[in-house]
């Protein structure tokens, strides 16, 4: 029960076991009352976007909750460095073409993955 408990939002403050030669044993646990009000929620899903070769994709995730920390991924690999709640692409090539982009939200409860969003790369004319 007390996983649950945790779980839904409450830190752990104290712990404390006490014995005593007449009395025997009890634990007694304390949680901290600045337990988060709002739950963590991604409120704006990254957009699909397409772009012509060479220009930069930019990509913008929604979410509440707090404080939040953001990273974002590349076709399941971690961008380093990409770690707000907006990433843009370097100058893009053709081989660019196809990558899906979703962002890790994390606040100090849990974490969510957004939906995936697509990069679509036009060639030159």
């Amino acid at each position: 029960m007390l996983i649950r408990q945790a779980r839904a939002g409450f830190r752990l403050k104290t712990a404390v076991l006490l014995c005593g030669a007449l009395s025997g044993c009890y634990f007694s646990i304390g949680f901290d009352s600045d337990a988060p009000t709002e739950r963590l929620e991604i409120t704006q899903q990254p957009r699909s976007i397409v772009v012509s070769a060479g220009q930069s994709a930019s990509f913008v995730v929604g979410a509440s909750g707090g404080p939040l920390q953001f990273q974002w991924q590349r076709n399941g690999s971690v961008i380093l460095g990409a770690t707000g709640s907006a990433y843009s692409t370097p100058p893009t090539t053709f081989a660019d073409d196809g990558t899906l982009f979703t962002v890790r939200v994390c606040d100090e409860w849990a974490c969510i993955t957004s939906s995936p969003a697509l990069l679509t790369v036009l060639r030159g004319q």
